[in-house]
């Protein structure tokens, strides 16, 4: 197994890791997008939202 990672992306916190890969298996991770200090996220107007 060996781990992924660069510095133009969020360090992965406590024990994870930004990506594995294992044979040909690769494994990503992501996170949410967060502002300093957190903020909700915005509101979308009812005619931007998707129809059923």
């Amino acid at each position: 197994m060996k781990q992924i990672s660069t510095p133009n992306a969020p360090a992965a916190i406590g024990p994870y890791s930004q990506g594995l890969t294992a044979g040909n298996l690769t494994f990503i991770s992501g996170h949410s997008p967060s502002t300093l200090p957190p903020e909700p996220c915005p509101k979308r107007s009812k005619s931007r939202q998707r129809k059923p």
